[in-house]
């Protein structure tokens, strides 16, 4: 979610947000997890999303 908040508004990458949480022990599927709960999360807050980028990332709107 840092990652994502000190970049808002811009894109960050799949492979800065797996590098970022585990460095070169990445999963794909653990990061799509937990972005799903984050959206989970600001479901109730129409303020706030995160836009999904296939194949490239994620960005952070609010």
């Amino acid at each position: 979610m840092q990652k994502l908040y000190s970049n808002k508004g811009q894109v960050v990458t799949r492979k800065q947000l797996l590098e970022e949480i585990w460095g070169n022990d990445s999963s794909d599927e653990s990061l799509n997890n937990i972005i799903t709960q984050l959206r989970k999360k600001f479901q109730q807050d129409q303020h706030i999303s995160i836009q999904r980028y296939p194949c490239i990332g994620y960005q952070l709107d609010f």
